[in-house]
Order: C-alpha cells, then sequence, then structure tokens
C-alpha cells in the first residue's frame, strides 16, 4: 500500500472511532455500536479492547431484550 492510501486509511478509522466511541458514550444500550467498534479493535489486534466492547455488546443486548420499561409497566 502506498503512504497515501495507508493515511486514508488511517483517518477513517479515526473517524469510525470517533464516531462508535460517541454512540457507546451516548447510549449504552446501542448494542451495535459495541460490537461494531468491537470488531474495529479486532482487526486492530487490540484484543483486550475487543473482548471488553463484545461484552458491553452482550450485557447491552441482553439489557434492550430483558429489562422492562417502567412507564410501558404502568400503562
Amino acid at each position: 500500500m502506498t503512504d497515501t492510501s495507508q493515511d486514508q486509511k488511517k483517518v477513517v478509522l479515526n473517524e469510525m472511532f470517533e464516531t462508535l466511541s460517541n454512540a457507546c458514550n451516548s447510549n449504552p444500550r446501542n448494542s451495535q455500536a459495541w460490537y461494531f467498534r468491537g470488531r474495529a479493535y479486532l482487526y486492530m489486534q487490540e484484543y483486550k479492547r475487543a473482548l471488553y466492547d463484545f461484552s458491553m455488546a452482550i450485557a447491552a443486548e441482553y439489557n434492550n431484550n430483558y429489562v422492562q420499561d417502567p412507564i410501558k409497566e404502568n400503562l
């Protein structure tokens, strides 16, 4: 790969991480954001970070499926 394509790849990766991190921080129950950020870490061989994000994705998905909405319960 040329230096230009490597630089472009880094820019895209940084933008992706920023977007996914914002999504994870603004809505911790966004399992897809955790999952895709975990995949990006996996691609970069950042295994501990990938494992953390995958664990957060599983926890978020569990909470999305099994935690009852208190507003709906009172209707």
